[in-house]
Order: structure tokens, then sequence, then C-alpha cells
């Protein structure tokens, strides 16, 4: 159960508060380091009548059109996040029927007991699922890598990274 709430806990934190879903393309706002989608804040300054400041949807800090950089690490998490079963209820393997219980760091997917087992993932470095979700959402809290030597920081796809542990 508590493994649940975590997953959860990770999945609502890169949920983008204007539209509600997944961020998509990430950025951060420089003054306050708020989260939003690209799209969103830039319709959002589009359609403001505020211009050429417009106050932060999250904390109202005013910002110029432009103030904001690609967030690539909030980018990544989402990516890990979009593989975690969905809240309601935990996915099961299709090959096997079996709950998805286990994180493979090396193929960067949710596989089953007996996945693990397989040949395709025998030698892989596996983790629970809830230990990877905490370690993402330490990532994401804190904008750093707790052991940067395991997570890079890049635009390279994600099937290159091993996400972080504590």
């Amino acid at each position: 159960m508590a493994a649940r709430s975590r997953v959860k806990d990770l999945q609502e934190a890169v949920i983008c508060s204007v539209c509600l879903a997944y961020f998509n393309d990430p950025v951060i706002l420089i003054k306050c380091g708020h989260n939003f989608c690209r799209s969103c804040i830039t319709q959002y300054c589009q359609e403001s009548k505020t211009s050429p400041r417009y106050p932060c949807p999250e904390c109202r800090e005013p910002f110029r059109e432009g103030e904001f950089q690609p967030n690539w690490q909030l980018r990544n998490v989402v990516e890990i996040a979009k593989k975690f079963p969905e809240p309601s209820g935990e996915r099961a393997c299709e090959k096997h029927k079996e709950l998805l219980k286990l994180f493979c760091e090396l193929d960067q997917t949710l596989i089953c007991l007996v996945c693990r087992e397989s040949r395709s993932h025998k030698d892989h470095p596996v983790l629970p699922v809830e230990e990877v979700a905490q370690d993402y959402q330490v990532i994401f809290a804190f904008g750093t890598h707790p052991r940067p030597d395991r997570l890079e920081q890049s635009d390279q796809p994600s099937e290159n990274r091993n996400p972080a542990r504590s």
C-alpha cells in the first residue's frame, strides 16, 4: 500500500498545474522555479492581458515572456513516471499476467518476477518499483541527483540512462 502511495505521489508531482496532464516539454520559470509545459506557459502569456510582465500561474511572481528554460531533468522523471501503473490499479505483465513489481534499470521498464528470471532480463540490475519511485521523488524535489554518477542529465533517449539510487 505504501508503495502505491509513493508511485501516486511521484505521478502527481509531474503534472502540469495548467493543463493537469503529465508535463510535455517542461520548462522552469527562472525567477520562481515553477514548472509548466512549454505550450501551456506560452499560451498563458499570449492570452494574458498583463504584457510584458506575467504573474506565475502558481505563485504570482512576475516574469517576462521567454524567462524560462527547458527542464530536461523533469522531462526524464516524467518519462519514468509514465512507466508506472496508474494509481487506480496495478498493471500486470502482458506476457506472464503477473504484477509488475520490479523496474529493470538497463531497459528502463517495469517487469514481473517471471520476466526477471527470463533470458531477456536475467543479468540486468532491477529494483522494486517503490524504491525507484522514491528515488525519482528525491530527484524531482531537490532538482539534483542524489548520486550523479548513476543518472545522466542529458537530452539522450531514456534507454541510455539508469535511475538514481539513494
